[in-house]
């Protein structure tokens, strides 16, 4: 039994070695691959996993996106175009729609 329980660090650190760390890019399509699944955005290359289903052949140069994706490799799991946004490349949750 006590040898059982000696393991259980170890495990979870090795299971936590393999844990993605997901973050979020808002801005203008500097580049578009769409043979590759590419898009270039503040100037990274993001690939676009293929079940995402804003593909980089429906993004054109200039228009605004929101990519969520993995930081460690780059891959874009969820991706939106980002409207309304204007000048800023943050989305501003206090604002208040108008009447």
């Amino acid at each position: 039994m006590n040898k059982l329980l000696a393991g259980t660090p170890v495990l979870a650190l090795v299971l936590g070695v393999g844990i993605a760390q997901a973050d979020q890019v808002v801005g203008s399509v500097e580049y578009v691959d769409a043979a590759d699944n590419v898009v270039i955005v503040k100037g990274q290359p993001y690939t676009f996993e293929p079940a995402v289903k804003l593909t980089p052949a429906d993004i054109k140069v200039g228009e605004k996106v929101r990519l969520e994706y993995n930081a460690t490799s780059f891959v874009v799991y969820e991706a939106a175009h980002a409207k309304g946004i204007g000048n800023s490349d943050q989305f501003d949750s206090s604002a208040t729609p108008t009447k």
